[in-house]
């Protein structure tokens, strides 16, 4: 796992010079709160960015790093995750991650496939993946697309989950604004069962992307839960 922190790390460091060598695809950077609908004191924070250069023939690279701060929780955690994405057709990607999540003293590693499509005014992404942790393991599912309503108002959804010794599954619905093709600002609901307890969230976040902004997002067990 701390090969696969410094691999991300190295990725990172990279990347400017990469952009210039290679093809600058685009970039993004986004962050949100989130709360309990019943106490706003409990949600999270995150903060995330990432960056896609093409390679050759379809094939491009991107690098996410994100950071959630856990509010009355579980503290702080950071995931790290390298893209491989190979556009099969303009508007439809393919892929592969490899990530790592730091919590505390805790690490887990997460890798999987993913794909993305645009189809007649709606975006759809997913991933399917696992993720392995020093003594536990399970499996990631994570589902998210948008609806455009004009030039300017989408609504959003999202699917996620999580399962190995507590199983979390997260939907939620929203909506988002963009500024004149600018930035975005988004707003939505979402709601958390673990097990037999459950959460709901309210959300609001921003967004900005630089070129055409990335394909994929961060990988892991707190990325997993859209709370946008």
């Amino acid at each position: 796992m701390t090969i696969t922190r410094s691999i991300c790390a190295a990725a990172l460091l990279a990347a400017p010079g990469l952009a210039l060598a290679q093809g600058f695809e685009g970039a993004e950077l986004s962050a949100h709160v989130a709360a309990l609908s019943n106490d706003s004191k409990l949600g999270v924070a995150s903060y995330a960015g990432g960056i896609q250069i093409g390679l050759f023939a379809g094939i491009s690279a991107g690098v996410d790093i994100a950071a959630h701060d856990w509010r009355g929780i579980s503290g702080r955690s950071n995931t790290y995750t390298l893209h491989g994405i190979y556009e099969l057709f303009p508007g439809t990607s393919v892929g592969a991650y490899l990530g790592q999540e730091r919590s505390g003293d805790t690490r887990a590693t997460t890798y999987g496939i993913e794909g993305a499509t645009e189809l007649a005014g709606i975006d759809l992404a997913g991933h399917l993946g696992r993720w392995e942790a020093d003594a536990a393991s399970g499996t990631t599912l994570g589902i998210e697309g948008s609806f455009a309503l004009g030039q300017a108002f989408a609504l959003t959804g999202g699917l996620g989950a999580v399962s190995g010794d507590e199983d979390v599954t997260t939907v939620s619905l929203g909506g988002e604004y963009r500024f004149g093709g600018g930035p975005v600002v988004f707003a939505g609901i979402a709601h958390e069962t673990a097990d037999d307890e459950s959460d709901t969230y309210l959300s609001l976040g921003a967004r900005v992307e630089l070129g055409n902004g990335t394909t994929f997002g961060s990988r892991g067990l707190s990325a997993n839960r859209p709370l946008f």
